[in-house]
């Protein structure tokens, strides 16, 4: 059981390392965008064309799709033989490429409908942007949805690593041109607009290309081959349609979010995007990469029926996910609007913008524990080949996300539509415990609650004491953008002391473990 948690933790490190990175790549991408397009009508337009391709790629790509495959892909791996596994994969990539490129068709040919319907409270100038630049960017959804499952297969393979940096081609993609085409043209907000949505069908193809890269190193080749009658694959996509739900809440909450926000002030949109894309950045490097660490591993336990070891899995990779997320949460009240102020105000974002993202970011950062639960356990249903329960559960999700989001939205504006979200996710982590105890029996958290508690009281202490500095006053003889660095610094290597200390002071159970598996050592008791 050890060696199994051992290689949780190390699974989680490597995702983790690699998310990090390519989250820190997308942080440079949104400073670059924040720079260039604020929180305007242009901002507001790019964030409504990326909305839909996102959401698909999160629905049929990242999530539905592994979600489906990797138990039945690991089932096969593990008692056929691999050129049986690898058969199947192509198989289900060459139907992939067809219904993707009929997808996209429809995607673009719908495009100025789609904007109507998601942008309800736009300006005519803004729903004709936006309907322009979503026709640019559907063909996104062929690169990341093939791409994804190429990921899905190395993550089941136990490549971790490599596949992680996959965002931050995209991310590299986006950039470079456009700070290029900035440099060398006097363009208009409008014209960068563009060269952003280019940006991201050129890094989708870096995507795709690196990816193809390694999977070859397992054995795959270039080649199309269908048999629609394989067994393997009707139950595949039969699982597909109720993961589509069951891990597409965040991004059908999303879409919701934007319908809703664009009733609102102008910048709401943007504002709330630029919150919710730094929320994901803990979110991804930790909350995504345990539920990316975990699927392989509950799949390899249910198929031999292992449900003892696939409580002590979960009960794991919830004890990582406290252990991390509690004094994240804390730290992003404290201090999240030094941070914002010092990464994205320049340029086009200013203080009204400021504050809009910071007050997106603060309540939607409340749900970053259940976003995360919701991915693990998720996952345990999709490993025990139920995927009918998480979208029952989902659906009970979504109607409370906009119940909440219309009601909470009428005092709290924006705030209350990211508030909303994080509620939801947490009805949804809630019951979905309760419904996977059902199904698999009672779980021990005896100590898992003793550790909350511990955590729970560090992170106070943290608190208290970064309230206490980020406002303590100092004359240092230094102002702007270096005195909030200084500042931020200092903030977060006390909290990182004071929580180093008391997780050790405390006998946190876990928390060397998960100190190992970034710094890439082995564990030795």
């Amino acid at each position: 059981m050890q060696d199994k948690k051992d290689n949780l933790t190390r699974n989680v490190g490597k995702i983790s390392s690699g998310t990090f990175l390519s989250r820190i790549s997308g942080l440079i991408r949104d400073v670059v965008l924040t720079h260039f397009l604020g929180t305007t009508w242009v901002a507001d337009s790019f964030g409504v064309a990326f909305v839909i391709p996102n959401m698909l790629r999160g629905l049929f790509g990242e999530g539905a799709l592994a979600a489906a495959f990797i138990p039945a892909y690991t089932e096969f791996k593990e008692k056929k033989s691999k050129a049986e596994a690898i058969q199947f994969a192509v198989n289900l990539l060459s139907i992939l490429v067809i219904v993707l490129i009929i997808l996209v068709g429809i995607g673009i040919a719908l495009a100025p409908l789609i904007v109507k319907i998601i942008a309800p409270g736009f300006e005519l100038q803004a729903k004709i942007l936006s309907a322009k630049l979503t026709q640019i960017l559907f063909p996104y959804l062929f690169l990341i949805g093939l791409t994804s499952v190429i990921i899905a297969i190395l993550n089941a393979h136990s490549v971790f690593f490599l596949p992680s940096l996959s965002p931050m081609m995209l991310n590299l993609g986006i950039i470079i041109p456009v700070i290029v085409y900035a440099l060398v043209t006097e363009s208009s907000i409008t014209d960068k607009a563009y060269v952003f949505a280019l940006g991201v069908l050129l890094g989708g193809v870096c995507q795709l290309v690196a990816n193809y890269s390694l999977i070859r190193k397992i054995g795959y080749r270039a080649k199309f081959y269908i048999n629609l009658k394989q067994k393997e694959l009707k139950t595949v996509w039969k699982r597909m349609i109720p993961c589509i739900v069951g891990l597409g809440i965040r991004e059908v909450n999303v879409v919701v979010d934007t319908i809703l926000a664009s009733l609102l002030i102008t910048g709401s949109v943007a504002a709330l995007q630029y919150g919710n894309r730094l929320m994901q950045l803990p979110l991804g490097v930790f909350g995504i990469a345990i539920g990316t660490a975990v699927l392989p591993l509950f799949s390899k336990h249910t198929a031999y029926n292992n449900i003892s070891e696939l409580k002590k899995s979960i009960r794991d990779a919830f004890d990582l996910i406290l252990i991390i997320m509690l004094p994240i949460i804390v730290l992003i009240f404290v201090m999240g609007k030094d941070m914002i102020s010092f990464i994205y105000l320049h340029g086009a974002f200013d203080e009204k913008a400021l504050t809009m993202t910071f007050s997106a970011l603060a309540f939607y950062s409340i749900g970053l524990i259940s976003h995360s639960l919701v991915r693990v356990f998720a996952s345990a249903f999709f490993a025990l080949k139920d995927t009918r329960t998480p979208v029952k559960i989902s659906i009970i999700a979504v109607i409370c996300n906009i119940i909440l989001n219309v009601i909470l939205m009428q005092f709290l504006q924006l705030r209350g539509l990211a508030l909303a979200t994080s509620i939801a996710a947490t009805i949804q982590a809630t019951i979905l415990f309760f419904a996977l105890k059902k199904e698999i029996g009672e779980m021990d958290f005896k100590q898992l609650f003793v550790n909350f508690l511990k955590i729970a009281l560090i992170s106070a202490i943290i608190g208290f004491v970064g309230y206490y500095l980020v406002h303590l006053q100092i004359s240092i003889g230094m102002a702007g953008r270096l005195y909030l660095l200084i500042k931020i610094a200092i903030v977060l290597l006390v909290s990182l002391g004071i929580y180093l200390i008391g997780l050790k002071i405390l006998k946190v159970e876990s928390a060397r473990k998960i100190l190992d598996s970034f710094i890439g050592r082995s564990v030795k008791d």
